[in-house]
């Protein structure tokens, strides 16, 4: 044999024994491998769906836990419902579509029995226990409004599977050679119900008339399958598990003691069968015995660590229907703000993935988009401005309800901080609260219009907590003082920005004193250039900007800015001259603290790395030795 063909023998017995000996364990055979069961494809769907779908519908309405999960995940993705708002560029069609949608939300269900909203709510029900969610269009007979009537996604006929030269169905569904779905096979009703003495055969109703929506779990599948199939079994073995504990408890209680009888007799009541008898125990008893008679009862075995594993059952069932163990149980004795921020966290990607990837996707933009076309038959929309850009008409934004604040005064905090540094938009942070910014805005304005006409002083405005004091004591400075900066020419002039003295804050926790560390090193003053200076830290109109921070140092502990004084504020310029105007603020912005006490026990916050945002002249600074330099200071 040449070398060649060795190394070749060499390497394929070599190869051999690699692949028997280091497969993958998942991938291996054996003992343990012996009940192996595979979901190997959408088959395995459309062949249990229908027995999942059933033995899920009892575990939603049967037991405590199956119903709470569900209300919970309907609550969760639908509440009192996903709003649309139309995203048309002109404000009068925009606000003529929405007023329209609301008045036909009263009207959308076929049957009558409740509104678009409560129409999602029920799609949602039967996507969780069900798997998927049915409906069909139909008319109002008076207006001709469109309507949704829902159906038991079971009557969508699971027998209805072919293969034509036109194309193909699946499980009711029909497909067009290129994999469009084209027309859906739906029975009048559920499969065993007779109407009028027999079975009616399905009819075919054009895609277009049809909304069926699903949670795809594999390529290809074309039904869906109840969110429960996970857990229906660890659900059984719980149920069957409290069951046997219940029982249990019930046996230890049934005897309270035993009476002695000489003249003998039964101790229970019962009927006879030969030589047995069918005897009932009941609660608290104290049965007569036989003379030189005795009962034996078998010991009740300990329950042991039958509440853990209790417990860990519930938990297994909440993990697999994926919401968390409280809101599955109503246990929330051992939550806290961390955990309950950390379930928070991660259950929501999960359930707006779900809001908008199933419901928006598969029910709400197809509603919108045939309310647009009632819109346009009954004259309410112009059909030549539709046709000159039909994508405005019909594109919708859906908002989902708001999420519940855990901490609602730090959460309102972040979004205004946010906000401030522009890392998220007004609307976007309204949007998210489940409101449109445009509503809002225009009741604001309504509000403001109202307290005007009626003479009722509006609220006072409340100032960001970064750069404004919550409790601020009265100072004093002498009346004979002047500043001796001042640069008329220029018109500049030299103040003392911060000396980092502590001003009393407020958190949820109660007061703080916060003290900033006023270094070159601590100081962030990237945002110099161009900074302005304000009037009392009002950003509301540029009638507020009375000059710029033109130049900054740190000097012995102190933070000097030089500012210019714009023409506009002439006033301003001679108070600031005349002395009558000295204090000055800082608006900034906190990046790195530590938290400490001082010396009684006092709570103390030291801002150890801080942002420069603007400065402001304000009526009292919450530093009281921040003000325009005077002499000695110069």
């Amino acid at each position: 044999m040449s070398p060649i063909s060795r190394l070749a023998t060499l390497l394929r017995r070599t190869t051999s024994r690699t692949t028997e000996t280091r497969s993958l364990d998942a991938a291996g055979s054996g003992r343990r491998w012996t009940d192996d069961r595979q979901a190997t494809g959408p088959g395995v769907v459309y062949q249990t769906a229908p027995t999942i779908g059933a033995r899920a519908q009892h575990f939603a309405l049967n037991t405590s836990i199956g119903a709470r999960i569900t209300e919970a995940l309907v609550g969760m993705l639908i509440g009192a419902g996903i709003v649309p708002r139309s995203r048309h560029p002109a404000p009068a069609i925009r606000e003529t579509l929405q007023l329209s949608f609301s008045s036909w939300t009263d009207v959308a269900d076929a049957d009558g029995r409740t509104d678009f909203y409560g129409q999602q709510a029920q799609f949602a029900r039967d996507l969780v226990v069900l798997g998927e969610f049915l409906a069909v269009w139909s008319e109002d007979t008076r207006t001709g409004a469109p309507q949704l009537r829902r159906l038991h996604p079971e009557q969508l006929d699971r027998s209805v599977s072919w293969r034509k030269p036109t194309g193909y169905a699946l499980q009711g569904v029909e497909f067009d050679l290129t994999g469009r779905i084209v027309a859906y096979h739906i029975r009048p009703a559920m499969p065993g119900d007779a109407l009028a003495g027999y079975t009616l055969a399905p009819e075919r109703v054009p895609a277009s008339e049809v909304i069926h929506g699903f949670r795809p779990l594999m390529p290809g599948q074309v039904r869906g399958l109840s969110w429960f199939a996970p857990v229906l079994m660890p659900a059984k073995e719980l149920d069957a598990t409290l069951d046997a504990m219940i029982l249990r408890t019930k046996i230890a209680a049934l005897h309270a003691g035993f009476i002695t009888d000489n003249e003998g007799g039964s101790p229970y009541e019962g009927d006879s069968s030969g030589a047995a008898q069918e005897v009932a125990l009941e609660p608290g008893s104290m049965p007569v015995l036989p003379n030189g008679k005795h009962i034996d009862f078998f010991p009740l075995p300990d329950q042991g660590g039958a509440t853990a594993l209790v417990t860990g059952l519930f938990r297994m069932i909440a993990a697999g229907a994926g919401v968390t163990f409280e809101a599955a149980t109503g246990d929330y004795s051992q939550v806290n703000y961390s955990s309950a921020r950390m379930a928070k966290m991660d259950l929501r990607p999960f359930i707006e993935g779900v809001q908008h990837h199933v419901v928006v996707f598969g029910l709400c933009r197809p509603v919108w988009k045939r309310f647009v076309r009632w819109q346009l038959l009954t004259g309410r929309v112009s059909a030549a401005a539709y046709m000159r850009e039909p994508g405005t008409f019909d594109v919708a934004k859906w908002l989902p309800p708001a999420w519940p604040w855990i901490d609602p005064e730090g959460e309102a905090k972040a979004a205004e901080i946010a906000l401030r540094t522009n890392l998220r938009s007004r609307s976007e942070i309204i949007a998210e609260r489940g409101y449109d910014a445009e509503e809002v805005d225009a009741e604001i304005a309504a509000d403001a219009a109202r307290l005007k006409r009626l003479g009722v002083a509006p609220a006072a405005q409340v100032q960001s907590p970064a750069p404004v004091a919550r409790a601020v004591p009265e100072m004093l400075f002498r009346a004979d003082f002047r500043p001796a900066s001042i640069d008329e020419k220029a018109r500049t002039v030299e103040l003392i920005a911060s000396t980092g003295a502590g001003v009393v804050r407020y958190d949820i926790e109660g007061p703080f004193r916060e003290d900033l560390i006023v270094s070159a090193a601590a100081i962030d003053m990237t945002r110099l250039e161009g900074m302005p200076l304000l009037d009392s830290h009002r950003q509301d109109s540029l009638d507020r900007v009375l000059g710029a921070v033109r130049a900054a140092r740190v000097e012995a502990g102190q933070l000097i800015v030089k500012v210019e004084i714009s023409a506009r504020a002439e006033a301003f310029w001679q108070d600031i001259r005349a002395g009558i105007i000295r204090n000055v603020s800082v608006g900034y912005l906190p990046i790195q603290w530590k938290d400490g006490l001082d010396a009684k026990g006092a709570r103390v916050r030291t801002v150890t790395h801080w942002e420069l945002r603007e400065v402001s002249l304000v009526p009292v600074g919450a530093d009281p030795t921040a003000r325009t330099r005077k002499l000695e200071d110069a």
